[in-house]
């Protein structure tokens, strides 16, 4: 909902400042910010947000595995902003951070259910996006002389090898041989190390060897598999196998075990309509958390019943405010015994607005 003031200006003239509103879900790894749009769906910002914990703690035991970038990150504000659709971060009026220091990802471009060990429909872009924050804001600071995004550093030559040759703009045609021939032309020098850097490390932690996936990238990328990039590019291999550096070795993915990543929904903002949203995780064990929009004060109820309509648990029963608000669930009734294994039904009711879904408990 877009906020309006109207002022009178010189006792006649009228005219409309319309004001940025915050993002309405967010979410602190290490103290780098994902802030996302109302339309994007919850899983996948917390998807993204177990892709950036991976990658910057990728032994997943709570602590960073390279402080001085994340330090960096955090010193430039690094955000990585999530809108649903093109058209959506097109007409949004969201407050953006006041710096240049984020990247964009999509939400359909998400994918959580990505393997990179099986089939996919799809690509998932948070395995890019959020690396290209992490190298671009931290690696090329930190270490200009390794990962610096100017001709001369150690990941430009080994790009120029890459591609044939030292470029400041596109090639109408890559020499013979190229295994690196990127041909967008809005991408600067310092973009195409981004990028690649990208091909090189999501290759060589196994992201790119999908079945199917070389027929996609083959035109910008060749190497999709950590045995090419050894043999082929051994400038790249040895930078990003450098331990020195602790760049992730292991491919983030959709579980994290350092810490529970939870959303944080901004209250403040007001819904247009009622909601009741589908839970996360599901199914669960041990808590799930069940957000929900009330776009007007009123007395609402949530419950969790049986699959035979009985009620075994009253989440929440008060007259509430606006906002989007959560609660959380830990499978337990309401004399706090644990539940069995099984599908459940958790309802809303606020005012004349009623819902109903499922959940599945996993002991």
């Amino acid at each position: 909902m877009k906020k309006v003031i109207t002022t009178l200006f010189s006792m006649v003239l009228f005219f409309t400042i319309v004001l940025a509103e915050p993002f309405p879900k967010q979410i602190n790894i290490f103290g780098v910010q994902i802030l996302a749009s109302e339309q994007t769906p919850e899983n996948k910002v917390i998807h993204a947000g177990k892709i950036l914990a991976q990658y910057l703690d990728n032994d997943e035991d709570g602590v960073v595995d390279n402080q001085a970038v994340v330090d960096q990150l955090i010193s430039v504000g690094a955000t990585l902003i999530m809108h649903n659709t093109e058209n959506e971060a097109e007409s949004s009026n969201y407050d953006f951070p006041n710096h240049e220091h984020f990247q964009d990802l999509f939400g359909f471009e998400t994918h959580p259910d990505f393997n990179a060990n099986s089939t996919n429909d799809a690509f998932d872009a948070s395995l890019e996006e959020v690396l290209h924050l992490i190298t671009h804001e931290g690696y090329a600071i930190v270490y200009p002389n390794i990962f610096g995004e100017a001709h001369g550093s150690e990941i430009a030559n080994a790009m120029d090898d890459a591609r044939g040759g030292y470029f400041v703009e596109i090639p109408s045609q890559y020499p013979e041989g190229a295994w690196y021939s990127y041909y967008d032309e809005t991408c600067t020098y310092d973009c195409m190390i981004t990028e690649y850097t990208y091909w090189a490390l999501t290759s060589i932690l196994g992201a790119q060897a999908y079945e199917g996936r070389l027929d996609e990238i083959g035109d910008e990328w060749t190497l999709n598999t950590p045995t090419l990039v050894q043999a082929q590019d051994t400038a790249v291999y040895a930078i990003l196998t450098n331990s020195n550096y602790n760049l992730p070795t292991v491919l983030p993915d959709n579980e994290y075990n350092g810490f529970e990543i939870m959303l944080s929904i901004d209250e403040g903002s007001i819904p247009e309509t009622f909601a009741l949203h589908q839970s996360y995780p599901n199914p669960f064990n041990p808590v799930t958390n069940i957000r929900y929009d009330i776009s007007e004060r009123v007395q609402v109820r949530m419950e969790i019943h049986n699959i035979m309509g009985q009620r075994i648990k009253t989440l929440v029963n008060k007259e509430m405010d606006p906002g989007y608000h959560s609660v959380r669930w830990n499978g337990t009734n309401d004399m706090g015994k644990m539940l069995s294994t099984g599908m459940y039904i958790y309802t809303i009711s606020a005012g004349e607005f009623h819902s109903v879904r499922k959940l599945v408990f996993i002991k």
